[in-house]
């Protein structure tokens, strides 16, 4: 799993960035909400979780997969390399 980096980044997306802005954010917010349902299912009482460990870890990495998938498209934008 990525470690998070040190400083947040700091982008600021237009739609220009991503051919199709609302589709690139309608795909993101599920694949973030998935992770952070797993997270939270994984912090809960043992006695009350939904999720074995593995499924939840699986259910994070696949999410982690999609979002650095969805941020490879964004090419520079997403890396804060400077846009020339």
């Amino acid at each position: 799993m990525a470690t998070v980096p040190a400083r947040p980044l700091s982008v600021t997306l237009t739609s220009t960035d991503v051919p199709d802005h609302d589709a690139w954010l309608a795909a993101l917010r599920p694949a973030i909400e998935d992770a952070l349902a797993a997270g939270e299912d994984a912090t809960r009482r043992l006695s009350e979780r939904v999720l074995s460990r593995a499924e939840a870890r699986r259910k994070i990495q696949e999410a982690e997969t999609r979002i650095e998938t969805l941020f490879a498209t964004l090419g520079s934008a997403a890396t804060g390399a400077p846009r020339g």
